[in-house]
């Protein structure tokens, strides 16, 4: 997470695609607003638990705790690969 901004914007890293190679995005955006960049389980180097299901409602719910554990709504979401699921 890096920025001040009043708006959070929050980026999904897309294989192959990983979150360092979001480096100089966000220092594009960092003035503008809070970016936050993650890996989706699965995607880039993070490791799902076992037993993960990789169908959409499963990703879904994981995405949607993560953004209420951050408790930094109301976002704009920039997710790349979600019209590779389902």
């Amino acid at each position: 997470m890096v920025g001040d901004g009043s708006q959070t914007l929050v980026l999904a890293a897309d294989p192959p695609v990983v979150i360092e190679q979001y480096d100089e995005l966000i220092q594009c955006l960092k003035d503008d607003f809070r970016v936050i960049v993650f890996e989706i389980p699965g995607f880039g180097f993070s490791l799902p638990r076992s037993g993960f299901r990789f169908d959409f409602t499963k990703v879904n719910d994981s995405v949607a705790e993560f953004l209420r554990r951050l408790a930094l709504g109301p976002y704009l979401l920039a997710f790349p690969i979600t019209s590779d699921l389902g």
